[in-house]
């Protein structure tokens, strides 16, 4: 250490690829303890252990006595506790790491922290332990091939990763003489043994030490000193599926002479530090922060594996014809979170019909076949689906095969099928709406009063209660006056159908909606939403909080248009008053979409005037004022819609007011708002102190100015906010 002039060193138990392997554990060589979630800290004078709380008392017996203090953390909540309890305790000194072996945001942290106690972290040229450790394993590279269905193609999830690659936005790049340009990404990187033995169908995940690189022209995995020692069968199973084989020592110098081409990698959390490191030249990154499409494609495969396997299960409910156990059918059906047809509708035994069925009426067996019969056609159109049939074998598989026949066998029987369900035409079908997304009539109670609390662009809110809790009930102007018309009804149906994607949403930073609620059927319909007494962002800034606090809800909006975005959904309506804080002074987001359903003029839920009636016309990007208006009507023919760059140009706006303090362009006619943003004359300006007293810090304003770039290619993307928000977190400078 004095040599290498570190006053600390970090020793992780995790190798380079996130995983404590036996044959290369450095930290059991240098303190005699290999926990799988442990981690050493070493000084010029002191040497710290952080274990697992559950395995104190084993560490306690591993390590040398004398030599090391054992620090229990509760991994499962503080697993980087480490980084802030190693900040703390310096002053202008040296952290040496390994950067293979540390996640990048792990090492983002850390410098950042560091840098505020004008210390800095160092990365040697060769790992400490290595120097010192002469009879240090080789890595283990051991894999093998499972056996696959025919029907099965191994490389299904190689191509779903390529598919995503093609789809993700492009990235701004800001060239050496100023100059912003874009360039679309052209493949990732994979670290993670699990991740690459998963997505190739290969086994060994524990051992398996490997880098995979897929690009949309090429694939490489990174594996073995040499291309002959990779085992044959692996070999053919690997050029099957268009994978080359080369060498481990390989990966560095291929991302250090970028020898993938032209474009970007996309990267995920889980990229160890040498990885970023190696695609960074100087300011320019190789490299977008994307979220992992691997946990999103297990996730995806387990759920409907479930789904296949229990309508298999109970598929047989369709031939019986007792309705003794309607109801017991219909409440497993109802609360299978995984089925295809329920896991995106959230049903609940408090809010469905089907667990209240009475057993001895007749209609109530009918609704369970048509819930079977409804299952079984999304497992039928499902890509997904039909993927996880295909990896049936066995008895599993005859069973499936079996009752597919059964199924049809019987729908072939026209007039029985009928005679059964004489309202399933494809015109009624499409227009049922889950019973989820409706609360009873008796469950929701307003607090009397006529005016409401508060509203928007194109809605009231009045106050009431639900199941005993404060709510805001949001009803919308658009559907009064009552009619009962067929055009009414088309636009309930469809402002419905837009509810149904809110009430599907689950994330920290997303305000839930609970359901529709409304008097009677044919009365205006209440969006029930939790009540936030905290009220909004913007009138939560207006007080003396900390910059840090401003940065922390910047950083949790972010994180929801990340979820909001990967969904496919445009919020549309970003800024202050539409960003609530909750009980515990989080960010929950709201009211998104719903732009596009009243205040678009495409739409066929238009209301006039409705976003001059918002007041949001401030946070709107150029682009959705350039349209050229038809002659004689007053409906542009080119208009913008709303989308993704439109929502950061808004973020870029919510770091203006939520740092001031101030409504932004406060006093400016919105006709002059409208052409002078399109035209690029009225611009925002550095803050500076605000009416609070928060200076924005020139990282965090260059960062705001990409997000107000005036065209949408010019702007990054939410995952790339995120990513460089967190790397904001020094002083201001």
């Amino acid at each position: 250490m004095t040599k290498e002039q570190l006053d600390y060193y970090i020793i992780p138990s995790q190798n380079a690829h996130g995983v404590a392997d036996l044959n290369d554990s450095r930290l059991e060589y240098i303190s005699g303890y290999a926990g799988s979630l442990s981690l050493a800290v070493v000084s010029k004078i002191a040497a710290y252990l952080f274990v697992d709380r559950k395995e104190l008392l084993v560490a306690q017996e591993k390590v040398q006595r004398g030599h090391w203090f054992v620090i229990p953390v509760d991994v499962d909540k503080s697993p980087d506790f480490w980084v802030s309890w190693l900040a703390t305790r310096t002053e202008k000194a040296t952290v040496g790491i390994d950067p293979r072996l540390i996640w990048d945001d792990t090492a983002v942290m850390l410098r950042s922290l560091l840098a505020i106690k004008q210390s800095q972290l160092k990365t040697p040229t060769q790992n400490l332990i290595d120097k010192i450790w002469a009879e240090k394993s080789g890595r283990s590279s051991g894999a093998s091939f499972p056996d696959l269905p025919t029907s099965l193609h191994p490389s299904r999830r190689i191509g779903q990763v390529q598919d995503w690659i093609k789809k993700q936005p492009p990235s701004t790049i800001v060239n050496t003489d100023g100059r912003m340009s874009t360039e679309r990404p052209s493949g990732t990187v994979l670290v993670s043994p699990e991740d690459i033995s998963f997505l190739m169908h290969l086994e060994g995940a524990c051992h398996f030490q490997a880098y995979l690189y897929i690009g949309l022209s090429q694939c490489f995995l990174f594996m073995g000193e040499s291309d002959e020692s990779v085992d044959e069968r692996v070999s053919k199973f690997l050029e099957a599926i268009k994978i080359k084989i080369r060498p481990y020592k390989d990966f560095y110098t291929f991302l250090r002479r970028r020898e993938w081409g032209a474009g970007k990698i996309l990267i995920s959390s889980r990229t160890t530090h040498a990885t970023v490191l190696f695609l960074t030249k100087g300011d320019t990154r190789c490299y977008t922060l994307a979220p992992s499409l691997i946990d999103h494609i297990k996730s995806v495969e387990h759920s409907v594996e479930e789904s296949v396997l229990l309508w298999l299960k109970y598929h047989d409910s369709l031939f019986k014809e007792s309705p003794l156990d309607a109801h017991s059918v219909g409440e497993i059906i109802a609360q299978d979170a995984t089925s295809l047809l329920f896991r995106n509708e959230e049903q609940s035994p408090a809010n469905t019909t089907l667990v209240e069925l009475d057993d001895n009426d007749p209609s109530a067996w009918t609704s369970v076949r048509t819930k079977l019969l409804t299952w079984l056609q999304h497992i039928v159109e499902s890509h997904d689906a039909c993927h996880q049939v295909c990896r049936l074998t066995g008895q599993l598989a005859d069973n499936f095969a079996e009752a597919l026949l059964k199924v049809v066998v019987w729908i072939n029987t026209t007039s029985h099928f009928h005679r059964k369900f004489p309202w399933l035409t494809p015109e009624d079908a499409s227009e049922r709406l889950p019973p989820s997304l409706f609360l009873g009539k008796n469950t929701v109670v307003d607090d009397g009063r006529t005016d409401p609390v508060g509203g928007g662009g194109f809605a009231d809110i009045f106050k009431g209660t639900y199941e005993g809790k404060p709510v805001a009930m949001k009803r919308f102007r658009r559907f009064l006056p009552l009619a009962i018309d067929r055009k009414t009804q088309a636009s309930r149906r469809m402002f419905l159908q837009e509810a149904l994607v809110w009430r599907q949403l689950d994330h920290r930073f997303i305000l839930p909606m609970w359901g529709i609620w409304s008097e009677r059927p044919e009365t205006v319909p209440y969006m029930i939403l939790p009540w936030m007494k905290r009220g909004n962002a913007m009138d939560y800034t207006q007080a003396r909080i900390s910059r840090q606090e401003v940065d922390r809800l910047l950083l949790e909006i972010t994180e929801g248009l990340i979820y909001l975005h990967g969904e496919d959904i445009i919020h549309g309506d970003l800024c202050g008053r539409n960003i609530l804080i909750d009980d515990e002074y989080h960010v929950q987001l709201c009211d998104f979409g719903l732009v596009s359903l009243f205040a678009d003029p495409t739409s066929k839920l238009y209301l006039p005037n409705s976003r001059r009636a918002g007041g949001t016309m401030a946070w709107m990007a150029p682009e959705l004022f350039r349209s050229t208006p038809t002659v004689g009507s007053n409906l542009p023919t080119d208009v913008a819609s709303p989308s993704k760059p439109t929502d950061i140009y808004a973020f870029g706006v919510v770091v203006w007011e939520l740092y001031s303090g101030k409504v932004p362009f406060d006093g400016v006619m919105e006709y002059d708002i409208r052409t002078r943003v399109s035209s690029g004359e009225l611009i925002l300006e550095n803050p500076g102190v605000g009416d609070f007293g928060r200076r924005m810090g020139s990282g965090l304003w260059g960062l705001a100015q990409l997000c107000l770039g005036r065209t949408p290619s010019s702007r990054p993307n939410a995952a790339e906010l995120s990513k460089q928000l967190k790397a904001l977190q020094d002083p201001v400078v």
